[in-house]
């Protein structure tokens, strides 16, 4: 298991089971063949809602951000 933090350049927001909350940046937890993305609070703590992506749909993704990124 492998854990690390991204923080963002500027404070978004995220949508989780106690309403809309300041995010700082993400959390990505790797288990086995899945990956665990969690937005991390303006207090600094890993929050309460988490999207999960099989690691063999990674480059899929990266290849979506960088779509969006470019226009």
């Amino acid at each position: 298991m492998k854990c690390e933090s991204f923080k963002t350049s500027e404070q978004t927001t995220f949508l989780g089971r106690n309403g809309t909350m300041k995010c700082g940046g993400i959390n990505v937890l790797e288990m086995n063949e899945l990956v665990d993305i969690r937005p991390i609070t303006s207090r600094n703590h890993i929050g309460r809602c988490c999207i999960t992506i099989p690691q063999k749909d990674i480059p899929s993704l990266i290849e979506i951000l960088k779509m969006i990124q470019e226009k």
